[in-house]
């Protein structure tokens, strides 16, 4: 291991004295994987994530694949992104004091993606939408009062926040009395609580896409759950029919569409204390329920002079070959 890479991990001496930085959970995620990607593609802002690891060299270890699995070999970022060990279901993150001190001093920014998307009844959707949040949360308070301050804290929801609701559930509906289906529904509408609860002391944006799925144009993805293991049952007739409606919709967002709008809200001075719904446009028993969505895709990219929520077509990012 070289000199350099040794730099990018460790004490928070080695960090690099960054400021205006980006502080990324989930980085090595699904989603997570395309924010990270395109705040290094499309910004010359360093990016700390958040990984887990039993010591720093582990933690290096797992951003290292997942930047392999983004780029060519010889990529130009490796000097502008720092994999900061910690645990999202850990008191204070499992980041000593030191670690938090440092970051605190460096962040301006915070994209909060990490998600359990189990939907079985158990503590582990909880301990990491609700808790893990509330711990997110607690850092961005701290960033807040250090270095430059807290520009934006992005928390990354769900559409199925709205659960069992019927009719028209906007961006200003939160707690409409809704039942939910599964344990990651419930943990998510808690989440997104906690969240609203701060909307006073932190410049807060939330985005809730629906489901999330590969690429537009390629169809690449990097995780296979949700919808893609019963279409692989069905592409391996396992399935002939299942029981559903021919009418129900199903509502699907491309993980590119989905990282535009972010980067894109990032950087809108009204999106701070906002709501936004990163889906299709659903249409319910009261007509179409409308509200501050992102527009078909493509949402507008930062610096493509679109404005977001109004669906301006915007140029591609630089490509990747996958």
């Amino acid at each position: 291991m070289s000199t350099n890479a040794l730099t990018r991990y460790g004490p928070p001496a080695a960090w690099g004295a960054h400021t205006d930085a980006v502080l990324l959970t989930g980085a090595t995620g699904f989603l997570g994987m395309e924010l990270l990607a395109g705040y290094l593609e499309r910004t010359d802002r360093h990016v700390y994530a958040l990984v887990r690891g039993v010591n720093d060299r582990q933690a290096h270890a797992r951003l290292q694949n997942t930047l392999a699995r983004l780029f060519d070999a010889g990529h130009p970022y490796e000097e502008r992104v720092s994999a900061v060990r910690g645990d999202i279901t850990r008191p204070g993150l499992g980041l000593g004091n030191r670690r938090r001190a440092a970051l605190a001093e460096r962040v301006s920014e915070i994209v909060h993606s990490v998600a359990s998307v189990s939907s079985r009844t158990s503590c582990t959707p909880r301990a990491i939408n609700v808790e893990g949040t509330s711990r997110v949360l607690e850092l961005a308070a701290q960033c807040h009062t250090r270095g430059e301050g807290l520009r934006r804290l992005t928390h990354i929801s769900t559409a199925y926040v709205a659960g069992q609701h019927r009719g028209c559930f906007s961006e200003d509906d939160l707690d409409a009395g809704q039942r939910f289906r599964n344990a990651y529904e419930q943990s998510k509408f808690e989440g997104e609580q906690l969240v609203a609860s701060w909307r006073a002391q932190l410049p807060i944006t939330v985005v809730r896409p629906s489901i999330v799925v590969g690429e537009r144009h390629s169809g690449w993805t990097a995780s296979f759950n949700v919808l893609y293991w019963p279409l692989r049952m069905f592409s391996r007739g396992a399935y002939l029919a299942v029981p559903a409606r021919a009418t129900a919709p199903v509502d699907v967002v491309p993980v590119d569409y989905v990282t535009d709008a972010i980067l894109a809200l990032s950087r809108a001075p009204e999106a701070v204390g906002a709501t936004f719904t990163a889906a299709r446009l659903f249409r319910s028993p009261r007509g179409v329920c409308a509200g501050r969505r992102m527009g078909p895709p493509r949402a507008a990219a930062p610096g493509c002079g679109g404005a977001a929520g109004t669906g301006a077509a915007c140029p591609p990012p630089p490509p990747r070959t996958w």
